[in-house]
């Protein structure tokens, strides 16, 4: 029986450094949160360097309300530049405002 019982010692000491997990296999030290934490500053600066879209946005004011001056983005509709001249200018013509919907 003596026998038995130094086997069944071994085993469980042998069972028990095999299925340890390696300390480099683990990963949750603080070298590799430091490594994950410059990752994404990494990515957070990438995303910051590609600028902000005011830039693009002041380049898009392309319409211009001759009366007033007022800028306006490409994109706006007709029905906008409309409202603006009935709004801001009622004594002016519209085409007076905007002479691009002269069309």
């Amino acid at each position: 029986m003596e026998s038995e019982f130094t086997d069944s010692r071994k085993e469980k000491k042998v069972s028990r450094f095999i299925f340890t997990p390696n300390r480099l296999d683990m990963g949750g030290g603080n070298a590799q949160k430091s490594k994950m934490a410059r990752e994404k500053n990494l990515e957070k600066a990438k995303a910051a360097a590609k600028g902000s879209q005011l830039e693009s946005n002041k380049k898009a004011m392309t319409i211009q309300c001759k009366v007033c001056m007022q800028t306006f983005i490409c994109t706006t509709s007709e029905v906008k530049c409309r409202e603006h001249a009935e709004a801001k200018h009622p004594k002016s013509d519209v085409y007076a405002c905007f002479p691009h919907l002269k069309k």
